[in-house]
């Protein structure tokens, strides 16, 4: 929980960040958020407003046309001036404007005043502005429950339930098998995509992994069953051992049944409510093999 929370939070708990759609008044605030950053000569460093004054070329305040005219490149669905999307903008829109602010905002601070215009000098502090704005960004939508969250590098990242956001943080391969190191670590990425195309790349990714991790004991052909079964004795407590192997039948079972691996006309689509679902059933089956086999990092 963080320091500024609401009284409804410390008192009743955070509401839960379940939902995968924007409400229409968290898409209104974070809006608002970027206007108010725009505004405010946060993004006045790239986009800035000169001071006409030939001996003084310092920045007074923010290009709002030349911002939107970038925006409106990069993002096609925007509408400008920003408070036209009130009310009726897609979520992706939403996140991408999120993420094109995030490029370039940075604190501004009052230098020098000159008087004869009625303005001061700025000067800015990318650190301090990226961190305030990722704080004001994560607490909208945390208290919008949405299932997304804005990182560390200022982009957007869905979230999973808790304990596959844990599960995730902790599956760091060191297989020494370069491929099968490889489909971990793009599955684990593209599972926390905010798009959900990605996230189901991301679990055709981490099945794939452990496909392939049945089979680095004992490599060869017809050998799978033989390697499967090599790598669950690394588990020393048999009653695990029966429950794990249980698990990976039904992960392999789950895979067959929806379209993961197969992508015949006659397979099912794997529910995008489920995505979640699937991706803690493979990475805790993956996370348990890796870690009694001894192939995470340390």
């Amino acid at each position: 929980m963080t320091t500024n929370a609401f009284y409804s939070d410390r008192v009743n708990g955070e509401s839960p960040r379940a939902l995968q759609d924007l409400t229409r008044e968290t898409a209104d605030g974070l809006l608002a958020l970027v206007t108010s950053r725009l505004d405010g000569n946060w993004l006045a460093a790239e986009f800035p407003e000169r001071c006409p004054d030939p001996d003084k070329s310092h920045i007074f305040a923010t290009n709002v046309d030349a911002f939107e005219s970038r925006a409106q490149a990069l993002i096609p669905n925007l509408q400008t001036p920003l408070w036209r999307n009130r009310g009726d903008i897609s979520d992706d829109t939403v996140f991408d404007l999120l993420e094109l602010v995030g490029r370039f905002v940075a604190f501004p601070m009052d230098g020098a005043n000159h008087g004869f215009y009625g303005h001061h000098a700025l000067s800015f502090d990318r650190l301090a502005g990226a961190k305030k704005y990722r704080d004001d960004v994560n607490e909208i939508l945390a208290r919008g429950g949405a299932a997304f969250e804005m990182q560390s590098n200022l982009t957007i990242s869905h979230l999973g339930p808790a304990e596959l956001r844990e599960a995730l943080s902790t599956l760091n391969p060191d297989t020494g098998d370069a491929e099968l190191d490889k489909l971990i670590e793009d599955g684990r990425h593209l599972v926390a995509s905010r798009r959900s195309t990605e996230r189901l790349a991301g679990i055709q990714s981490l099945w794939g992994a452990l496909e392939r991790l049945k089979t680095v004991e004992i490599p060869g052909r017809n050998q799978k069953k033989v390697s499967a079964e090599a790598l669950l004795a690394h588990i020393e407590s048999v009653p695990l051992r029966e429950v794990v192997r249980a698990d990976m039948i039904a992960v392999t079972d789950l895979g067959n049944t929806f379209r993961v691996r197969h992508h015949e006309t006659h397979i099912a689509e794997l529910p995008e409510d489920a995505y979640d679902y699937f991706a803690g059933r493979v990475v805790t089956v993956l996370h348990i093999l890796l870690d009694q086999s001894g192939r995470l990092a340390d």
